[in-house]
């Protein structure tokens, strides 16, 4: 193995010294190494006296040449291009591996590892994949879930808030109902019923009016978070039977109008205003002609929680006025056929109310169920002199007029509506 090895001792004790080339040169141990193959002479002699030595012969043969060896800590089978030449293997280094190996201290990662979602080049590819990057810091990477990368707020372990994101990634946008928490700034105007159930439900409160307007609305369910509306609220010619979906709604700030709501299902209750407690200005109901039951709004009428002028007329039985809808509450509400439903049942046929009546300088005719075909709509005086006239078509619902455009003065008129399942009229009075 290329060593010689001499072991001598000398009579009495002294130190030795030791050469391997006949004497030409000493040294004071008996260890030689990394010597080549050939015949050494030994010399062994005592230092400082140079008769008391002894001579011997070593022969080296030709040995193994020495080996290439690969530097493999984790043993995972790949070198990181360290070798050692030697005739045996310093620990950590093997005979034989491949290379290419990024961090010889873990076993998990070489070019034949799998990349995982750790933000590590497992593979040692030299590329960590953009799906394992972690640039908002949150914890979470794109391959362990994360759909917004950019947002530490928007995570798989984040709480899922009322805020229109999908803020736990879960594939979902404010689920689980999360509480309300934002205020919607400007009118609100339904024509729909996919625009109400577009409605975002964080808003709580609407800074502005509210209007519900359209055949085709028929349930107000988005609307569970609604608390208040600064403004006014119109419901006006929908389909709802009920207002359910407004059971949060506790204040309006101005007037609420609840009107013509005779399509689809057709309005027969007000349940879902039973926790509205005030109304800054006025409350019309009118022109409902399903609507018997009124009784969520006993509470909001018994405690003077409307701040201007009331206007109850034309519903149904049980919700046809104010005393109506006390009698009514005050124990069962009872509706008789016939001309126990005010306006009779025939809810379908051409209807004409009048608000106000008597009236001022203004006032509306409101219409409702007009046919196909030709209508039209006539005000006389009471010499039956023609004041007005103008055809109307089947989408009519509210006509405003003033007195002074008309030239009506004080007096009694009828207001006269022809269609072609017959005459309707209705007597106004003008102050």
């Amino acid at each position: 193995d290329g060593e010689i090895e001499i072991t001598a001792t000398a009579s009495g004790g002294g130190q030795l010294r030791y050469s391997i080339n006949g004497g030409a040169t000493f040294q004071l141990t008996g260890q030689f190494s990394n010597l080549s193959a050939g015949t050494y002479d030994i010399m062994v002699e005592l230092v400082g006296n140079g008769t008391c030595s002894a001579t011997a012969a070593a022969t080296l043969n030709t040995g193994s040449p020495p080996s290439t060896w690969y530097k493999d800590l984790d043993g995972d089978g790949y070198t990181d291009g360290i070798t050692h030449v030697a005739c045996t293997a310093p620990a950590g280094y093997v005979a034989s591996a491949q290379p290419g190996d990024c961090d010889d201290n873990d076993p998990a990662v070489n070019p034949g590892a799998p990349e995982l979602c750790n933000g590590i080049d497992d593979n040692c590819d030299g590329v960590v994949p953009a799906d394992e990057q972690d640039n908002d810091a949150d914890g979470y990477r794109v391959c362990d879930g994360d759909c917004d990368d950019s947002d530490p707020a928007v995570n798989p372990g984040a709480a899922e808030v009322c805020n229109g994101i999908d803020d736990n990634c879960d594939g979902q946008i404010d689920e689980g109902n999360p509480p309300a928490n934002q205020v919607h700034v400007g009118n609100v105007v339904f024509t729909s019923q996919a625009a109400v159930d577009n409605f975002s439900p964080c808003y709580y409160k609407i800074q502005g009016s509210l209007i519900i307007q359209g055949t085709g609305i028929n349930s107000l369910a988005n609307l569970s978070n609604l608390q208040e509306v600064t403004g006014n609220v119109t419901i006006q010619i929908t389909s709802l039977p009920d207002l359910s979906g407004l059971d949060g709604l506790t204040t309006i700030g101005a007037t609420l109008t609840i009107k013509l709501n005779n399509y689809g299902a057709k309005l027969t209750s007000l349940s879902g205003l039973g926790n509205l407690t005030s109304i800054g200005q006025n409350l019309f109901i009118y022109f409902n002609f399903s609507l018997s039951d009124c009784c969520s709004i006993d509470d909001l009428l018994s405690n003077a929680g409307v701040g201007g002028v009331t206007s109850i007329h034309h519903n149904a039985s049980g919700c046809n006025s104010v005393a109506d809808i006390g009698t009514s509450c005050g124990g069962s509400i009872i509706v008789v056929s016939g001309d126990g439903i005010a306006w009779g049942e025939q809810a379908e046929g051409p209807k004409i109310g009048l608000l106000p009546n008597p009236a001022g300088n203004r006032f509306n005719i409101l219409l409702s169920s007009l046919p196909e075909g030709n209508n039209r709509l006539e005000i006389v005086d009471g010499t039956g002199r023609l004041m007005h006239r103008q055809v109307l078509s089947p989408g009519t619902h509210d006509l405003e007029f003033t007195t002074e455009k008309l030239r009506m003065p004080p007096g009694m008129y009828t207001v006269l509506l022809t269609t072609s399942r017959g005459r309707v009229f209705e007597r106004l009075i003008i102050n």
